[in-house]
């Protein structure tokens, strides 16, 4: 799809997306290297966003199936296979294996860069797009348990009232976490988040508490 060229109107201070704005941070940014790393396996996710009253990131609950993901909290996408062009063809074909989303219903803002899990020897290889659609998934049982969205500005809200503004992710270590409905999103999937946070909320740009409002 053809990428709107700015955000719609913010509804009391949310966040909202700019398309043109985000791509060209991506464009710009010191994207996390793919690491030297003999035997990994690649894979590769979608960190998709999607612009209504605010700004919505979408996750999934994985199917416990018994595999090392089992029922964690993650992006849509998966494994690089070799019928794959690319690895961003392969978080294309894994979102819509996933959650039923159409490549043509994904408009691509850019590569987020390399997260490697050595625990796991995978490298996952996150890219950023803008879904738009009325919000309708069909997610697929066997691999989804559930698909979530969560406002972009309450992950934003967490971020900076957790201290993890201006902090790495080396230096924040297990520290990094952001809360969601009672449970936490860790580990790659919150590297990820990080770094999105990082890139599209520079410090001069901290939201004001509740508190503060």
């Amino acid at each position: 799809m053809s990428c709107p060229t700015a955000a719609g109107p913010a509804d009391g201070g949310a966040v909202r997306v700019n398309p043109r704005e985000i791509q060209e941070l991506l464009a710009a940014a010191d994207a996390p290297p793919a690491p030297d790393i003999p035997g990994i396996r690649e894979a590769a996710v979608f960190v998709l966003l999607r612009d209504s009253d605010s700004t919505q990131l979408l996750l999934i609950r994985r199917a416990a199936r018994g595999d090392a993901w089992s029922s964690h909290i993650a992006f849509p996408g998966g494994h690089i296979e070799s019928t794959d062009a690319d690895p961003l063809q392969a978080a294309y074909r894994e979102t819509h294996e996933e959650l039923g989303i159409h490549h043509h219903a994904i408009c691509y803002l850019g590569d987020l860069g390399h997260f490697p899990v050595s625990t796991m020897a995978v490298d996952v290889h996150a890219f950023v797009g803008l879904w738009s659609s009325d919000g309708t998934l069909t997610p697929n049982p066997a691999e989804v348990a559930q698909a979530i969205e969560t406002p972009l500005d309450t992950l934003r809200q967490q971020h900076y009232q957790q201290g993890f503004a201006n902090r790495t992710v080396a230096e924040l270590g297990e520290r990094l976490a952001y809360p969601l409905a009672g449970e936490r999103i860790w580990g790659v999937t919150a590297r990820i988040i990080h770094t999105l946070l990082s890139l599209m909320s520079p410090s001069s740009d901290q939201p004001s508490s509740p508190d503060n409002q």
